[in-house]
């Protein structure tokens, strides 16, 4: 049986860039034995993407937002998109302004069957940002990694199982895909790749829109930054002989841990094998 896979691009104000992708991407992929799908989300562009600007031979589908919802959200609502109208088994993820290299996407594609994970992610090796870009960066990895006691050393560029779709899909607000990975699986699989150059101009996402998602980036974890924020308040009142405040702290935090465990207890336990039936 052929093997089949889905690419899916967020697409906003930014046609030329796909044309130079979908380019990449046909002369990556051609002579792989595969039945390849192009799923596009059209964030809201002023020029709405329309199937006639693409090549007939190309299997494209288009999913037009009627307004700007953001990256994350476009992402989100493009797996839904594919959960519902096909039953591919692979989906890979990329954007479309040339930063993610078609070749680079044939690696994840290969690396798929060699390694038994749910997801296999790029992981940024070489950077093409400017120097201070590059410290807010590291600087929000190290944040991040605090407060999670996780390492988010991995964006948007994956590619990911159906079943793993449906699990983080189940929580579709505030969502954020490569946290959400984190969140909910250890074996991912991470391939070095370097950052590739815009096919056309700088980014241009504003500090507000990148702080909005370092934010969300946090939201899969917020029991965990909300524990590791108790102990660390539970420690600075030992410090400071507050007994009363660090009592009230020590039991708020075990009534949150109880919580949280009669929360797993009485739910289903995560079985990727029956996920697959999960409709949306």
């Amino acid at each position: 049986m052929q093997k089949q896979l889905t690419i899916l691009i967020p697409v906003y104000n930014d046609s030329a860039s796909l044309q130079l992708l979908l380019r990449d991407i046909n002369h990556c992929f051609k002579n792989e034995d595969l039945t390849l799908s192009i799923l596009l989300v059209d964030d809201g562009s002023d020029l709405p993407l329309k199937k006639s600007q693409f090549e007939e031979n190309q299997k494209i589908q288009i999913l037009r937002l009627h307004q700007n919802l953001g990256h994350q959200n476009a992402l989100a609502k493009g797996l839904q998109e594919w959960t519902r109208v096909t039953s591919d088994n692979y989906i890979l993820i990329m954007d479309a302004d040339g930063e993610d290299s078609a070749s680079d996407a044939l690696r994840l594609w290969k690396s798929v069957f060699k390694e038994n994970s749910l997801a296999t992610v790029a992981k940024r090796k070489k950077r093409n940002e400017k120097f201070i870009t590059r410290i807010l960066i590291k600087a929000y990895h190290l944040i991040f990694r605090m407060l999670t006691g996780k390492n988010l050393d991995f964006g948007n560029f994956s590619l990911l199982k159906r079943e793993l779709v449906l699990h983080i899909l189940r929580k579709p607000k505030n969502f954020h895909l490569a946290s959400s990975i984190l969140a909910n699986i250890e074996n991912i699989h991470r391939i070095t790749c370097d950052k590739s150059q815009r096919f056309f101009g700088e980014s241009k996402m504003s500090l507000s829109k990148n702080l909005s998602l370092a934010w969300q980036s946090l939201l899969p974890f917020k029991e965990q930054i909300i524990q590791r924020i108790l102990v660390l308040g539970i420690l600075l009142s030992i410090l400071s002989n507050k007994i009363l405040f660090c009592f009230l702290l020590a039991v708020f935090s075990f009534l949150l841990l109880l919580r949280k465990s009669l929360i797993r207890s009485n739910s289903d336990q995560t079985d990727f094998s029956g996920l697959a039936k999960y409709k949306f």
